[in-house]
């Protein structure tokens, strides 16, 4: 797909460390190999409640209790864990990053 990059492991935690200036977890995440990660299918989402983040994901959670509120207010219920969807990443600015948080809802009859 166009515009879209797949980041090895090792370089992902060293940005990670280059942002975060720990070098405990920066040497246990460099430590992880391809080996480690694993593709997975995930099943659809019969009905869902989504809302687009960008930014920092360290200031996602505003944006989070912003969709909870909205699945409240409209009568929902969400079951289970949010999903997060990478949809623009930047390595040199955490503010250009957008992503999409889905969560499964329903709506008690």
């Amino acid at each position: 797909m166009e515009g879209t990059e797949v980041w090895e492991p090792r370089y992902s935690a060293q940005l990670l460390a280059a942002w975060k200036g720990d070098e405990d977890v920066a040497a246990k995440l460099i430590a992880a190999t391809t080996a480690d990660v694993e593709i997975l299918e995930l099943p659809e989402l019969a009905q869902a409640a989504t809302i687009v983040h960008q930014g920092d994901m360290a200031d996602a959670n505003r944006t989070s209790q912003t969709l909870a509120r909205w699945i409240e207010d409209h009568g929902y219920r969400s079951q289970g864990y949010a999903r997060e969807v990478t949809l623009q990443f930047d390595p040199e600015n955490p503010a250009n990053w957008v992503h999409e948080l889905q969560i499964l809802v329903t709506k008690p009859n």
